[in-house]
């Protein structure tokens, strides 16, 4: 998973696989939008807010599934960016 830690989500589809809400659990969408804590997901209902924190994704990237743990992802993507560079 370390590897995804540097990635780009908005654009990419994705699924909840785990999350803290049981509401969220099984929702797919593709990610419109990502802050600090949270992706923003457009649903076939609409946009819905999902917290990063104590959630797992499966997003699609280059045409495979990959498993996101949403607390290695925890900051915001461009500080995400530079630190991974920094390693």
């Amino acid at each position: 998973m370390r590897e995804m830690e540097n990635e780009a989500y908005v654009g990419r589809s994705v699924l909840v696989t785990v999350a803290s809400n049981p509401s969220v659990i099984g929702m797919e969408g593709v990610i419109e939008d990502e802050t600090q804590n949270a992706f923003v997901i457009m649903t076939k209902k609409g946009k819905r807010t999902v917290p990063k924190a104590g959630a797992v994704f499966s997003v699609e990237i280059g045409g495979n599934t990959r498993i996101v743990d949403g607390n290695s992802i925890l900051s915001r993507p461009g500080r995400r960016a530079k630190k991974v560079g920094k390693k």
